[in-house]
């Protein structure tokens, strides 16, 4: 699995490498199928008003989000995102969120959806709806991958919601996850998800290139150059806008941002949030989403020091995870009810004072499945004499 580091230098290599427009996979889909409907313009310009995106006070903390992988596979099992490309997917929406202080962890195990609809036949948005309706965890954002995504205007790389949208999640098609040419367009969907928008949004009417409507037209955010729409089309392999398009305003042509993240310029070139975006976003976790805000990881980031995210050391298997805490078992004592990071009699009298408990918040719940019998007591066996 790629660090990201790593993630990083391939974003402005691939930028960077002044690749004609037909270098890049044509994109037959479009990219984001995130739209934001009159009713939701609405209710945005109501939360502005209420102050629900004003900047949150004093110093800025790095805050971490959790999400939840749901992986759709063919009902026999087979198929899905490979779990490489699923932490590879961590890695990306981390580096995209590096500058405004916002990372993000797997808040559980991988959720494994073996159903043959969902896999082969989304194609409306009733299907992304039923879809997202599907194991939901709370307190995390729920992200679904799945190998056919369309909905009723044809194929789309992913969908996100607002906080106002009445179904919530992230969808993305496999195809356009974590590939070599798109590395962004997950991030982009998680922006959405902190409610913003669209660079070249024009449901508050066309944004003037000379920024006269800034506040009140286009995105909202007066740190975001308007954009007439971006695309293999205007931008160059790198990176350079060619387009000759000019604002209905007094008639100036366009000089938009191609590495503006929330834009639908080509994915490699995708790398920054302005200062206000970041506001935004931000503003929306702590006053609109605050279950999803943690100020420090619930597990060490690497605690065997191989080099691979924990979380990812468990999604792709190379730990095992007994007891879901997010810890690698080789890391600690899994057999540790008492607290004393050993496994001993005192572990062992708590196990056996809590015996047949059920119904969840079992003291000696050691493999997390909300009882205490038999499997609890040979994980705490096989673990017997474990020491720091």
């Amino acid at each position: 699995m790629r660090s990201p580091i790593a993630t990083l230098m391939t974003f402005v290599a691939v930028a960077g490498m002044g690749l004609g427009a037909g270098a890049q996979p044509a994109v037959a889909q479009c990219e984001c199928g995130t739209i934001l409907t009159p009713e939701g313009a609405k209710r945005a310009l109501e939360l502005i008003a209420a102050g629900a995106y004003d900047p949150k006070p004093g110093p800025r903390a790095i805050v971490y989000v959790p999400l939840t992988f749901h992986v759709v596979r063919m009902s026999t099992g087979e198929g899905g995102l490979p779990a490489d490309r699923i932490c590879e997917t961590l890695d990306d929406v981390d580096v995209g969120f590096l500058d405004t202080d916002i990372q993000f962890y797997l808040g559980g195990p991988i959720d494994y959806i073996d159903d043959d609809d969902f896999y082969y036949n989304i194609d409306t948005m009733g299907e992304i709806n039923a879809l997202r309706r599907t194991n939901v965890v709370p307190a995390t954002i729920n992200c679904y991958f799945t190998e056919n995504l369309a909905r009723e205007s044809g194929p789309i790389c992913g969908i996100s919601s607002f906080t106002w949208s009445p179904v919530q999640g992230i969808v993305m098609d496999n195809d356009c996850t974590a590939v070599w040419w798109n590395h962004t367009t997950f991030p982009h969907e998680v922006g959405h998800y902190f409610d913003l928008v669209h660079t070249h949004e024009t449901a508050y009417g066309a944004e003037c290139v000379d920024g006269s409507n800034c506040d009140t037209a286009g995105d909202l955010l007066c740190d975001t150059p308007a954009d007439p729409g971006l695309g293999n089309h205007n931008v160059t392999g790198a990176c350079i806008y060619v387009g000759d398009e000019t604002d209905p305003c007094h008639g100036d042509p366009y000089d938009p941002d191609t590495t503006n993240m929330l834009s639908s310029s080509r994915p490699s070139c995708r790398t920054s949030f302005t200062p206000q975006q970041t506001d935004k976003a931000r503003a929306t976790l702590f006053n609109l989403r605050p279950e999803l805000v943690h100020y420090e990881l619930p597990a060490p980031f690497d605690c065997n020091a191989n080099g691979v995210r924990d979380d990812c050391d468990i999604a792709n298997g190379t730990s095992s995870d007994v007891n879901a805490n997010g810890v690698p078992d080789e890391c600690e004592c899994v057999g540790d009810l008492d607290g004393d990071d050993d496994t001993d009699q005192g572990d062992l009298g708590v196990l056996l004072a809590d015996w047949n408990c059920t119904g969840g918040n079992c003291d000696g719940d050691l493999d997390a499945d909300g009882d205490t019998d038999q499997g609890d007591l040979g994980i705490l066996m096989a673990d017997w004499g474990c020491t720091p």
